[in-house]
Order: C-alpha cells, then sequence, then structure tokens
C-alpha cells in the first residue's frame, strides 16, 4: 500500500525581551520593559523596531541572539505623550501604533493619538510625512490630508509598489505615497 508520512516542524519559541509586567526600562533581555508594544518590524541590520504605544515611543531590539536581546529607545521621549518634530530623542509620539522600514532604512510610524504618519530619517530626525492632527478621514497631501486613528502601516509590494498602506480607526484602508498624498481605496 502507499503511505503518506507527515513531518511536523518543530517550533521553539524564546522571550528575547520583556514580558514580566508592563513599564519602561532599556536593557538586556527579560530586565527590559515594554507597555503595550504593539506594531513591529525589521531594519536592514536585523535589529526589530516596536511601537511601544503606552510609552509613547518607539524602541529598538538589538538581537544577540534567538533567546537574548537588548532593548533601547531608538525614537520618543518615554513616558511623554505629545506631538513634536526633531531629534528623534527629542520627539514626542503620542500612542505610536505601528512601524515599517522601507528598503532605504526610512522608518515610517502610525502616531494613532496625533491622528498622523511621521517619518524617521536615516539621521534619526523625525518629521511630519501626513496628516493634519484633526481625527477625520480626509484625502490630500502632507497636512492636508487627515487621518481618524491610524493603526497598522505596511509597505506596498507587487503591483501596488511604493509608499505603503495604512488601516485608520476611520473604518477604512489608506494609501501614502513617499511624498506624503493619501487616498483612500476602501
Amino acid at each position: 500500500g502507499e503511505h503518506v508520512i507527515m513531518a511536523e516542524p518543530i517550533v521553539t519559541v524564546s522571550t528575547v525581551a520583556a514580558c514580566l509586567e508592563a513599564g519602561y526600562s532599556d536593557g538586556r533581555g527579560i530586565n527590559a520593559k515594554f507597555n503595550d508594544p504593539m506594531g513591529l518590524d525589521f531594519t536592514r541590520n536585523g535589529e526589530i523596531l516596536v511601537a511601544d504605544y503606552s510609552n509613547h515611543c518607539i524602541r529598538k531590539v538589538v538581537l544577540a541572539s534567538t533567546s537574548s536581546a537588548y532593548v533601547e529607545t531608538f525614537a520618543g521621549t518615554t513616558g511623554q505623550s505629545g506631538y513634536r518634530d526633531g531629534d528623534a530623542s527629542q520627539a514626542l509620539f503620542n500612542y505610536p501604533s505601528s512601524v515599517t522600514v522601507s528598503s532605504d532604512g526610512t522608518v515610517y510610524v502610525a502616531d494613532s493619538h496625533n491622528y498622523r504618519i511621521r517619518k524617521i530619517d536615516g539621521l534619526k530626525v523625525v518629521s511630519t510625512l501626513a496628516g493634519s492632527g484633526q481625527s477625520v478621514v480626509i484625502d490630500g497631501k502632507g497636512q492636508l490630508a487627515s487621518f481618524c486613528s491610524p493603526q497598522d502601516i505596511t509597505l506596498s509590494k507587487g503591483n501596488n509598489a511604493g509608499g505603503f498602506y495604512v488601516s485608520d480607526g476611520g473604518h477604512c484602508i489608506r494609501h501614502v505615497t513617499d511624498d506624503g498624498t493619501v487616498s483612500t481605496v476602501a
């Protein structure tokens, strides 16, 4: 007779950073603390950027091995919510919910309670790419556009390459081009 052999992959789950209690602390492995880590993405160097939602900042996880990591603040002023562009260490976010990293290393942030899409360039300068700061759905370019509450963000792929997509709390999906032009697609 015929036999079917099924191979099941072995999956190992390891905690590489934080996990024991909410808070804020840079450091190694489980000594680091997050407060509602949300969306994450990999940098070109294999580090992980995390939207640390309730700490109002973007954190970087440097993987030392599959079971150990070092966590540091990448952008934002920990524990301070607000809105301020400029040097990453002085910038303010208000509940950042997601990040995505482009092929050139530019980081885009869904800054949900500032109702904006923020950009962090290679020199670690934070700027506003799109969004007026008003919680309403309006298509347009730069600060003429508005978001209800941007939640998740992902780079465009395939035939739609260029820019990225944002799930907006206004019950819609938005496309944002590299120059900050926002359009509602669904």
